[in-house]
């Protein structure tokens, strides 16, 4: 429950002032106290301490820090190096400190700190059955090699130790989740019940990927092939193809193919796809397609899912690329939102734009005159000024000589 308000307590910070109708008095209290001024920030800070004295020291600090960065970073940081705060609190606060308050160099006292919890019973604390959104030292570990829960990924560096690749390897195996006690209108399952996937769990694979332990390839590739979690084999799939020798790629590559139109497989090759080109193998291009990762996605959906391949596209050239890319241009509900001409895309708008020129980007780097083309009469259609200069303009760079 307090993990929920204080995801609540998050949310509602920068919510309008008519919106104290909704909340409750603790909310209520919080908004107005960080909003106030007739107050000092020191009496600020204390009424805020008075208003969320049950809950967690680390949601109290991220009130703080909306009053005063430095005595929320200062507060944290003596919270965090003090032996009794409770490890899970740790934990939480080494997050904040890295995600939300950016300590200085924090990373440099965070990874001896992770890496200390690791080897003081992180394996036994990781492959224990445990409620959703519980936190483990190996899991804020795999959550750093993927940049993921706000992490920045290249904070993993720090955390290259070649004792860890047989640890995570093992880890693998851990259980699934279990939904713990619910509150709010979503509940996904009854408390106890297996949720079916460990998102800890599941960003092993690039960790491993990250620390180059190729020995965990056949351990990756039976994941790949046998596990029930899409998540976990998708990025199983990534760490085969970023690790595997030619064999291991190929055997794994045939077996998704084989299984394309089943068990999520077009998903787990777009991954594998990804982990082709970031090895520097530009064989991953073909699996960019929107084949793989489009569906039938609406507007919103589809910006989200493009971003990536779009990104990948404009660094592996390929003779695949151009229909890669006309493929994507021609996604229906992408091509309907570049016009921004109804009340459907202009939320979008932003998004749009920042996609269009993802687009004209891959197009120049793979030298596709034909997909350039393509692009500047998307601009022509489109009511956008931005779309419509950017697509003219690379229609002239592009332009082939006279």
């Amino acid at each position: 429950m307090k993990n929920l308000i204080f995801i609540l307590l998050l949310a509602i910070a920068a919510m309008p002032a008519r919106a104290d109708l909704l909340m409750s008095k603790t909310i209520r209290d919080t908004y107005a106290t960080i909003q106030s001024k007739d107050l000092t920030n020191e009496e600020k800070i204390a009424r805020l301490r008075e208003i969320l004295k049950a809950e967690q020291p680390s949601a109290l600090i991220s009130f703080i820090a909306q009053v005063d960065l430095s005595a929320a970073r200062s507060e944290a940081m003596a919270l965090f190096r003090n032996p009794e705060t409770p490890r899970q609190e740790r934990l939480r606060l080494g997050k904040q400190l890295l995600q939300h308050l950016e300590q200085p160099n924090f990373i440099d006292e965070y990874a001896p700190f992770l890496l200390a919890l690791i080897a003081d019973g992180g394996e036994a604390e990781f492959m224990a059955v445990k409620a959703e959104g519980e936190s483990t030292a190996i899991g804020e570990l795999s959550f750093m090699s993927n940049g993921f829960e706000g992490f920045k990924a290249i904070d993993f560096d720090h955390f290259k130790d070649s004792k860890l690749a047989p640890l995570l390897t093992g880890c693998l195996a851990a259980p699934d989740r279990v939904y713990g006690e619910q509150s709010g209108c979503i509940v996904l399952g009854k408390p106890g019940e297996s949720s079916g996937r460990n998102t800890e769990r599941q960003h092993l694979p690039i960790a491993l990927a990250r620390l180059g332990a190729t020995e965990a390839v056949p351990k990756l590739a039976e994941v790949v092939r046998t596990h029930h979690d899409i998540y976990l084999r998708s990025n199983a799939a990534y760490a085969v193809a970023f690790l595997g020798n030619p064999a291991e790629r190929k055997s794994i590559e045939v077996f998704l193919r084989n299984g394309v139109k089943g068990n999520y497989n077009h998903w787990v090759l777009y991954a594998f796809g990804k982990g082709l080109i970031e090895r520097g193998d530009a064989a991953g291009v073909e699996f960019m397609s929107p084949r793989y990762w489009a569906g039938n996605r609406d507007l919103s959906e589809t910006l989200y899912y493009s971003e990536e391949p779009l990104k990948l596209l404009a660094t592996a050239r390929s003779a695949d690329a151009e229909s890669v890319l006309m493929e994507i241009t021609r996604l229906t509900s992408l091509r309907a939102g570049f016009k921004i001409s109804d009340k459907g895309a202009e939320p979008n708008r932003a998004r749009l734009i920042a996609r269009f020129r993802q687009l004209v980007e891959a197009a120049e780097f793979q030298q596709s005159v034909r997909v350039v083309r393509d692009i500047a009469s998307i601009a022509a259609d489109s009511a956008e000024p931005q779309i419509k200069s950017v697509g003219a303009d690379a229609a002239l760079r592009l332009a082939p000589a006279k």
